[in-house]
């Protein structure tokens, strides 16, 4: 997978959670808070944690140029005008929002075993014009296109308990179906090109980051 893993360089920084949406306290009222959805726990933010916790997922002209960082949404969350921003960031870390992780070092497995990876939209397969691309979102509709290879995790990772056990998974499939490549067979090499094809899955909302499932989907523990 080509892409910016921010290896050797600063953490990549990532939001946790689903957005739910916005919620009004009573009617006719200007008061409201937003929904992120954290495993089993609906945490509120305001309007500019919000800001913030978006900014974590990028921004769509931007995060195929660089690797997503602290400083990068620092960056951009000055140009939107947004004050505190690392007070801001240390509160949404606290509560599980904002997570950050350096591709290729043990720390990015810890990662990978605490988090899971869950699609939104539809997949809507390649075109005859370019195979190679694989297109995600509504009926007649595409959103974002992407390799095969990230295609294939956003497809398959959330029937694993956790990122890492998706990785391997895809690694094994690649065996396989005879590949050599190490990119497709260790599942390190796995994680460290998936983590840079995160943030455009993220920031068009054709994804989220959710905490890691304990026991396998449907097991009673």
């Amino acid at each position: 997978m080509a892409t910016n893993d921010g290896r050797g360089g600063e953490p990549l920084i990532f939001p946790i959670g689903c957005y739910t949406g916005t919620m009004y306290e009573d009617p006719y009222t200007v008061d409201r808070h937003h929904n992120v959805m954290v495993g089993a726990q609906l945490l509120q933010l305001n309007d500019e944690q919000l800001a913030v916790w978006l900014l974590a997922r990028g921004v769509p002209e931007q995060v195929t140029d660089r690797p997503w960082t602290r400083p990068t949404l620092r960056d951009e969350a000055a140009k939107a005008g947004i004050a505190n921003v690392e007070q801001m960031l240390a509160g949404l870390t606290a509560d599980g929002l904002v997570v950050e992780t350096t591709p290729g070092t043990e720390h990015s497995v810890d990662f990978a075993e605490s988090y899971r990876f869950v699609p939104l939209m539809l997949g809507l397969g390649n075109t005859s014009e370019e195979p190679w691309l694989y297109r995600i979102g509504f009926f007649q509709q595409p959103v974002i296109s992407v390799a095969g290879e990230v295609y294939g995790m956003w497809e398959w990772a959330h029937v694993d308990n956790n990122l890492w056990a998706a990785c391997h998974a895809y690694a094994d499939t690649s065996k396989r179906a005879g590949s050599s490549d190490p990119d497709d067979t260790v599942p390190e090499r796995v994680l460290t090109g998936f983590l840079g094809a995160i943030h455009p899955l993220l920031t068009a909302s054709a994804a989220y980051l959710d905490l890691a499932w304990l026991d396998q989907p449907g097991e009673l523990s």
